[in-house]
């Protein structure tokens, strides 16, 4: 157990630069290691367990998917990670998101009503390619507090594809949570 701010915590994840910590089995953040004790020790550590397991990934791997700000016309600004070790060229990459509020409970756009946001990238997307990036106002909803991913699509240069919507665990790094349920 390490102290956050006179709070007994665990760490117990490494995402971005920021350590996740776990006060209790219900409360959990996140922090920069210099506010941790030892914090940049434990960076060391997990960027090095990061390291190793996105090495052995094959194929698309994400590793955070989130509400990155929330502007002041309600424009949710949102942040993916991924990166890519597969063999064959990416032509298109497809990603179905869900969003939800502090509580659990899905959120739709204030404008257009969708509950079901999508974001399509044209390649080629090429093996060892690490990609991060945000978009502005995907949505609008002032409650929106974390992105749930339900569908991946992959299409390949060759025009093969693949189709990520059920066990998606394979794609996901060990620190990412791709679930909103509180």
């Amino acid at each position: 157990m390490d102290n956050f701010r006179g709070q007994e915590v665990k760490i117990i994840g490494y995402s971005n630069g920021f350590l996740k910590l776990a006060i209790d089995d219900n409360t959990f953040g996140y922090t920069i290691p210099t506010f941790i004790p030892n914090g940049k020790q434990y960076e060391k550590i997990l960027q090095e367990k990061l390291e190793k397991e996105i090495s052995s990934k094959k194929g698309v791997y994400f590793l955070s998917n989130e509400v990155h700000s929330i502007n002041s016309a309600d424009g949710v600004d949102i942040r993916i990670v991924f990166g890519y070790n597969g063999e064959k060229p990416i032509k298109y990459l497809s990603l179905k998101m869900k969003s939800y509020n502090r509580v659990g409970d899905q959120v739709s756009d204030k404008i257009s009503g969708d509950k079901i946001f999508t974001i399509d990238l044209t390649g080629p997307i090429n093996k060892f390619n690490h990609r991060a990036f945000t978009h502005d106002a995907f949505f609008y909803n002032s409650t929106a507090v974390c992105m749930e991913l339900i569908n991946v699509s992959l299409e390949f240069m060759d025009g093969t594809k693949k189709n990520y919507s059920t066990d998606m665990s394979e794609i996901f790094v060990s620190s990412m949570v791709n679930d909103c349920g509180y």
